[in-house]
């Protein structure tokens, strides 16, 4: 009601800038209010997931309800219960269906790269490609990807780590008999080797200026996957590498997220 006051005396300036500090100070007294509610237990519930069929259920399994509080015949109590079986059942199913799968998953989220390894068990490692990430960023895009799938609190991997389920030192990463190698910067430069070391994909993000060519003298790999943090102009030249030497690749600026399930 302040904010359509102050646009009525919006021709009267004096009066405005009255109504106007009113109007601040309700807006920042409303925000402090939320926020206090935000801290209270249990003020809000973030972890439900609800699909689109499920939406349909609820308000078909409504419709039902005021029928039968309006009408008060047996009929729409039973078609209410046989309602929301169908939709429980149907929320069993489909949870049932999300449950994660041990897989890696490559985002396409610009200047966060990062490979998330998924373990069946819900537990999962995130490694990051760039010491510089922006992890609350991160958490904010895909935090939703993960409540439908049920994961637990990633590991956050930004050096070298190492337990019973993965591995990651040198940038290299194994998880689940897959090799990943991360190239996030010149350190393959100049190198030589007897024998391509064999791995399943190369993963090249920020950071690395080089050339693809050098890149297969060390390594023997299935895939690249070209991450959209590198310039444009690296993109279209990485891409154009894969395309002469015939080697898959994956651009992730193009094509999105990139999700391999093991």
């Amino acid at each position: 009601y302040a904010t359509i006051i102050m646009l009525v005396v919006s021709l009267l300036p004096v009066i405005q800038v009255l109504v106007a500090g009113i109007v601040d100070r309700l807006v920042k007294t409303l925000n402090a209010i939320v926020r206090w509610i935000e801290q209270l237990p249990f003020s809000s519930m973030d972890t439900i997931w609800v699909y689109q069929g499920e939406v349909f259920g609820f308000y078909v399994m409504i419709l039902l309800l005021v029928c039968y509080l309006h009408f008060k015949r047996v009929k729409y109590l039973h078609a209410l219960l046989v309602c929301m079986l169908i939709v429980g059942c149907y929320h069993t199913v489909m949870k049932n269906n999300d449950r994660v799968q041990k897989s890696l998953v490559f985002y396409n989220i610009r200047n966060c790269p990062a490979v998330h390894c998924m373990a069946s068990t819900s537990e999962s490692w995130l490694t990051y490609a760039d010491s510089v990430f922006d992890r609350k960023r991160l958490s904010r895009m895909v935090s939703r990807y993960w409540m439908r799938l049920q994961l637990t609190e990633p590991h956050c991997v930004i050096s070298n780590y190492r337990d019973t389920h993965f591995f990651y030192q040198n940038n290299l990463l194994y998880f689940s008999g897959k090799w990943i190698c991360i190239v996030n910067d010149n350190h393959w430069h100049n190198k030589e080797t007897i024998q391509p070391l064999k791995i399943d994909y190369l993963y090249l993000c920020k950071g690395y200026g080089g050339h693809l060519e050098s890149l297969i003298r060390l390594f023997s790999t299935k895939k690249v996957i070209i991450d959209s943090s590198l310039s444009e102009y690296h993109k279209r030249s990485i891409i154009d590498e894969c395309k002469r030497l015939d080697i898959d690749f994956v651009s992730l600026a193009e094509n999105g997220a990139f999700c391999v399930k093991i």
